[in-house]
Parts: C-alpha cells; structure tokens; sequence
C-alpha cells in the first residue's frame, strides 16, 4: 500500500483561524503563515507560566509558512526569517509583520 502523502490543509481560501495559543492567516495566492507560542512552542513563555484556556502572552512565537493544500513547509524561502527550519522559534512581533507581508507577495505557477 503506498504511504499517503500529508498536505497542510486550510478550511477556508482566505482569512483568519484562531486556536488556543495562536492563529494562522491564508492569503489570496494560497500561503498560510501559523503563528504559534504556547508551552509547546518554541518561544519564551515556559510550561510553568502556561494556564490552559486562560490568556497567555509571550514576548516572541513559533512561526511556519507553508501553502495551502500542497505538501511541505516554505519558510525556509523567507529571507526574514534568515534561512532556518521548517518552524522558526523565538520570532519577534516585528519579523511577524515582515514575514506576513512576504507572504502576502508571493506568487507560485499553478505547477509549482
């Protein structure tokens, strides 16, 4: 049997969803930036300070990129995020709004 391949879904085209200790945002050319920091997470709150179903803050959060519905992470293509991982830990909220505007921007063929 052939192993399934696992896309990152997103249940609207564009928007806002919000979860527990974070969101993610789709654009219109079909990128989803996931902005995450809970104890989980990589950022600076610390599984002590975390009380689940209350508000949470931290000073920095966990960041990914990817497209939507298709396969694998993009973030290693934004050059604000100086070439890291798949998920990027301990992003500041001034390289969250850098990231989002290069996500917004980018364009993909449809074979891409």
């Amino acid at each position: 049997m052939a192993k399934e391949k696992y896309t990152y879904d997103f249940d609207k085209e564009q928007g806002f969803q919000a979860r527990k200790g974070g969101f993610k945002i789709a654009f219109d050319n079909g990128v989803v930036v996931s902005v995450q920091f809970t104890r989980l997470n990589y950022c600076t709150i610390s599984r002590d300070e975390w009380i689940p179903m209350k508000e949470n803050s931290s000073p920095n959060a966990e960041v990914a990129i990817y497209r939507q519905n298709k396969e694998g992470f993009i973030t290693k293509q934004c050059p604000q995020l100086d070439d890291r991982d798949n998920v990027c830990g301990y992003v500041d909220p001034e390289e969250v709004v850098k990231v989002l505007d290069w996500a917004s921007r980018q364009q993909f063929g449809d074979d891409e």
